[in-house]
């Protein structure tokens, strides 16, 4: 343990590396801002939305093989699931072995589950987007949701640094 003394010099001797880091994160977002499409697309938000992209047509089953292979190899889904799910398991409630196994199912149906929402949702406004039947303010409100989280990024940044 330190003393308060020993305390107030640590802080002292990490403050410059702060300011630095804070600094870099000012920068960080300053570059996003001005580089993200947010502003652009506040100022020219077309009137033709349609696309000519043309989408190879691959196995459903194929893709589905990909998706479980790289999820299965993924280092931080693994990671992930082996630092979350042991805060659950109680020493008193069965098997360890057996209370992982039900807590990574569960994870994987919830999971399943709203990905296939995602992927339902997505299907549904593919349709709509490849016809141009968006309104005309969505680009105006995916232009603003870019200047807004860079304005709280800059916001954020700025208030570390005081």
């Amino acid at each position: 343990m330190l003393s308060p003394a020993s305390r107030s010099r640590v802080r002292e001797a990490r403050r410059p590396s702060l300011v630095a880091t804070d600094l870099l994160v000012f920068i960080g977002v300053c570059v996003v801002v001005s580089v993200s499409p947010g502003p652009a697309v506040l100022y020219r938000v077309r009137a033709d939305r349609t696309t000519d992209m043309q989408v190879a047509e691959e196995p459903l089953g194929m893709i589905f093989r990909q998706g479980i292979i790289v999820n299965l190899t993924n280092p931080k889904t693994v990671l992930f699931l082996l630092a979350f799910l042991p805060q659950f398991v109680g020493e008193d409630a069965g098997p360890v072995w057996q209370q992982m196994l039900v807590l990574g199912f569960t994870f994987i149906v919830v999971a399943g589950l709203t990905d296939g929402v995602y992927a339902l949702a997505a299907g549904h406004l593919r349709g709509k987007l490849q016809q141009g039947q968006t309104p005309r303010w969505s680009g105006y409100f995916a232009g603003g949701v870019y200047v807004l989280l860079g304005l709280l990024g800059l916001w954020d940044a700025a208030r570390q640094l005081a």
